[in-house]
């Protein structure tokens, strides 16, 4: 159980350094990169909602590490996988979209649209919420098989 918590701790921290959503960024224009840490590239910037996200990535790990025989901390990677599932989920399905548009030195109009799609962190991500869902449930079954003292 707490193997799976660590594992689950370094697939995010690998994310953090690989892209989870990257748009193709054709020729010079504006890209979309997001990583576990928030929006990266010429103007990075962490939204405190990723700061969260990493708070409850440490928080679950520790408390199966804490206390591996504890239902209520078994609980706890669940959760942590549930609220990870749905916030990348919700960026896979609904993806960041950059647009913009202006005049090149001849007149004629530009424009153009990047939309941020998984990539490798996508993997990791996904990784982390199942590493987090086993080590849960291990937890629970553990807790569950647990001969009481006395």
């Amino acid at each position: 159980m707490r193997l799976l918590a660590v594992l689950a701790v370094a697939a995010y921290l690998f994310a953090a350094f690989l892209p989870v959503l990257l748009s193709r960024g054709y020729l010079d224009g504006p890209r979309i990169r997001y990583t576990t840490l928030g929006e990266s590239g010429p103007s990075p910037s962490t939204d405190p909602v990723y700061v969260v996200l990493w708070l409850l990535v440490i928080a679950a790990a520790g408390t199966v590490c804490a206390l591996p025989r504890s239902r209520v901390c078994a609980l706890v990677p669940l959760v942590v996988a549930g609220v990870l599932l749905v916030f990348w989920g919700s960026l896979v399905t609904d993806p960041p979209r950059l647009m913009w548009d202006g005049q090149d030195a001849d007149g004629e109009w530009i424009g153009g649209m990047e939309v941020g799609e998984p990539h490798v962190g996508a993997a990791l991500v996904a990784a982390s919420v199942l590493l987090f869902a086993a080590s849960g449930a291990r937890g629970l079954l553990a807790a569950r098989t647990q001969v009481p003292h006395g």
